[in-house]
């Protein structure tokens, strides 16, 4: 029971830890190109679609972003898991249950 709590902590400051990497590698640099894309110079019609597009498109970058170190992340955090099962008693039930949890 010990070696699950342990396990369980592990996998949860892994996934704080993912979160604060994607706010800081994926969501920060789209905020910022969000905020500067504001170009004076056009008219306000054009300004504001192209504008939007662009928001869309940054965001389906930063969102596949994330998704793919939370992807990377899932993998390398059963992988591990499967690699220490024989040195560990821990079920990888109980694994898999913290990543879904996180």
């Amino acid at each position: 029971e010990l070696a699950e709590m342990l396990v369980r902590l592990r996998i949860t400051v892994k996934f704080n830890e993912l979160r604060g990497l994607v706010l800081k590698e994926c969501l920060t640099p789209l905020v910022r190109e969000i905020t500067q894309a504001d170009k004076p110079d056009q008219k306000e019609d054009s300004r504001l679609s192209s504008s939007l597009v662009e928001m869309i498109q940054l965001s389906s970058v930063a969102l596949s972003d994330g998704l793919q170190m939370a992807d990377d992340l899932i993998r390398a955090t059963l992988q591990q898991s499967q690699a220490t099962n024989t040195a560990a008693p821990v079920d990888s039930a109980v694994v898999k249950l913290a990543v879904q949890k996180n």
